[in-house]
């Protein structure tokens, strides 16, 4: 099998052959074609591209169609008088004392957005019949206006789609190559506004994803190409293609997959992973089990479908540091990316990067990086950092140290958001650091927040591809129940029902049977009268006889979040969500080698003057390829390999276990 993650930076890719060996290769991201990166990788790690290898892959082409607007003509269907809800939006304020506060234009003008004369209430009842004369004039209007995509969100569809199924019928009869998305396949959920977005953000996104996908699939020969979830399973890419929101986060989760499969192999159940690429870090906390949430915002727009809880702040290798109106110095959100990259990289960037501020202190050697197969310029370097330092009439190797500094505080606010805002301590958790950049900077983060340990994992660089390799298959599907929780236990027949239907769902057009997939169940409780609801998992099935009651789980999980218990008031079933798994591959102790030119034999340990955060030290210079089971490392040191580069500072030590570098103060 063969694993691809798509960053800003690099494509990464990996193939995990039978004879035990993980093949790796990293290469510069082609970001006008992503696929055309991912087959010269495939190539490599292959040898050509019709090998018949299965491929898993994490992509950021619907998340960069959101971003940067270059989705689909969309057009919004609704119930007659809702036309402005992607307008309306809700009353919160971004930022509650600024009154200048802007925010970003809706994906559908609002003469793109029709209204249609009909209307089903809550309890299922018809208010107004949806006839054929009214259908006409919609598909009328929707050509009048030349849409290439349509989303279709009418009142209640969630609970009753009788209507909203007349609707999608009705456009697809009279337009061949218009896609349509209904809210109650997208997002079967209660709240108006959030799910008229989730479902405008997938009709808007895919049909770009589905003509990259059918790139994809003609320039890369495989048997089958699986797309990562923002959720973290692996799903086919006919079903990506025809609900992309659900990729929106799909590479960033590999990576924290990745993170939790390393850990778990040294007993670590509790981590915070941090994924340091060229462009973002991205922040998760793992309390035993991935964690989900139904809450995210892309753009400041909601996107309410499971995705792993992630918290991603402009801080990459790539990232561009300059001094803002107020002589203040600033790193991000703006990168360097893949072109022209950083001035080391001597492909034509002059501006300061976090990476060109690391070679200019040597914790990134030159005539490493990549194992010496790509050469870095520190002249370069030194030239776009010294530019900086003029601004700010600094030393140059103070000015370094700066922005490392204020790259290093940016990603300590994103753990903290993913910690101790959600009523975790990070002290009882141990930093799992990958990517490009991740162990350059993780001790610093670890000693900052007091976390005890930091683990580094095997190609460290490739974890987000590794991490797609073990990636359950899955589907997930969800239903707005709205009633006590009480009442709900008092009919076990009402939930198997509801259990039935979801499981049928899931797997309805898989080839597969039931008894085929792992089951597993959240229960979505609140306190009557609250707005907002948390996920409780709950040991209920299909054929389940009593359902077990979650109330004791969901108020101390309540009382964690907020401080407090509300016994007194009645706890509300909100809705249920099921999710079916196939387990992916068991993680082995495999051996690791390198795609593309003969890798160079490793390298002895040497000695070298490095600049940490308080001032340079003599430092060890390790090849990480030399390192055994069970070898101790003490700070200052320097560990070198294909995929990354690990710091740790004076005052630091650790040991290699099963391959992976454990530190600790």
């Amino acid at each position: 099998m063969i694993g691809v993650d798509t960053g800003g930076t690099f494509t990464d890719v990996i193939r995990r052959r039978d004879d035990g060996t993980l093949v790796l290769y990293k290469l510069l991201s082609t970001p006008e074609d992503p696929s055309r990166a991912i087959a010269d990788g495939v190539e490599e790690v292959a040898g050509d591209r019709e090998a018949s290898l299965p491929l898993v892959h994490g992509t950021t082409v619907a998340t960069n169609a959101l971003l940067e607007r270059e989705g689909a003509r969309l057009g919004f269907v609704t119930t007659e008088g809702f036309e402005d809800i992607l307008v309306l939006q809700r009353q919160q304020r971004p930022d509650l004392y600024d009154l200048a506060v802007e925010r970003p234009l809706p994906l559908v003008p609002r003469s793109r957005c029709f209204g249609v004369d009909e209307r089903i209430a809550r309890d299922g009842s018809t208010v107004r019949e949806l006839g054929d004369a009214e259908l006409d004039r919609l598909c009328k209007a929707i050509e009048a206006r030349n849409c290439d995509a349509i989303a279709v969100c009418l009142l209640h569809a969630y609970a009753h789609p009788r209507h909203e199924r007349r609707v999608v019928e009705a456009l697809k009869a009279r337009f061949d190559d218009l896609h349509v998305s209904s809210s109650h396949e997208v997002i079967p959920q209660f709240r108006e506004y959030e799910r008229a977005s989730t479902t405008c953000v997938n009709a808007y996104v895919a049909p770009v994803m589905k003509g990259y996908l059918h790139t994809l699939r003609d320039r890369v020969e495989t048997p089958s190409i699986e797309i990562l979830q923002s959720s973290g399973g692996r799903v086919d890419i006919d079903h990506a293609a025809e609900y992309p929101v659900h990729t929106i986060l799909s590479g960033p989760a590999g990576g924290v997959v990745g993170a939790q499969t390393a850990a778990r192999e040294l007993g670590f159940e509790q981590i915070v992973s941090l994924d340091m690429g060229g462009t973002s870090a991205d922040a998760s906390l793992c309390d035993g089990e991935l964690s989900l949430t139904t809450e995210a915002d892309i753009d400041e727009l909601p996107v309410h479908v499971p995705v792993i809880d992630i918290h991603t702040v402009g801080a990459g290798g790539g990232s561009i540091a300059h001094v803002d109106p107020g002589g203040g110095l600033r790193v991000g959100p703006q990168s360097a990316g893949a072109e022209p990259g950083p001035a080391c990289y001597g492909r034509g960037g002059t501006e300061p990067t976090v990476t060109d501020a690391h070679v200019v202190l040597g914790r990134i050697r030159p005539g490493h990086f990549l194992e010496g197969r790509m050469s870095l310029d520190p002249d370069a370097a030194e030239q776009a950092v010294q530019s900086l330092a003029d601004q700010l009439d600094l030393e140059i190797r103070e000015c370094a140290r700066g922005l490392l500094e204020v790259a290093d505080a940016k990603m300590i606010r994103a753990l903290k958001v993913i910690s101790l805002e959600r009523g975790y301590d990070p002290r009882d958790f141990t930093l799992v650091s990958f990517g490009g950049a991740g162990g350059l900077h993780a001790c610093r983060l670890a000693e900052a927040l007091d976390m005890p340990r930091v683990l580094i994992p095997r190609s460290p660089g490739v974890l987000s591809a590794y991490g797609m390799l073990h990636a359950d298959f899955q589907r997930l599907v969800s239903r707005t129940i709205l009633e006590p929780l009480e009442t709900a236990l008092a009919s076990p027949d009402a939930i198997r029902v509801a259990l039935d239907d979801l499981a049928r769902d899931a797997i309805g057009d898989l080839d597969e049977s039931l008894a085929a997939f792992d089951l597993e169940v959240v229960a979505q409780l609140r306190y009557e009268g609250q707005s907002y609801e948390i996920d409780i998992p709950v040991d209920w099935h299909p054929d389940v006889d009593a359902p077990e009651d979650p109330s004791e789980r969901f108020e101390a999980r309540h009382e964690t979040l907020y401080g407090y218990r509300a016994e007194e008031r009645t706890i509300e079933l909100v809705g249920l969500r099921l999710t079916a798994s196939q387990p992916g591959s068991e993680p082995l102790d495999y051996t690791q080698t390198t795609a593309g030119d003969k890798a160079p034999e490793p390298r002895p340990p040497t000695h070298a003057s490095v600049g940490f955060a308080e001032s340079d030290a003599e430092a060890t210079i390790l090849d990480r390829r030399t390192l055994d089971d069970g070898e101790a490392l003490d700070g200052p040191a320097i560990v070198t390999e294909y995929s990354g580069t690990t710091v740790i500072p004076p005052g630091w030590s650790g040991e290699v276990r099963r391959g992976h570098i454990v530190l600790e103060r």
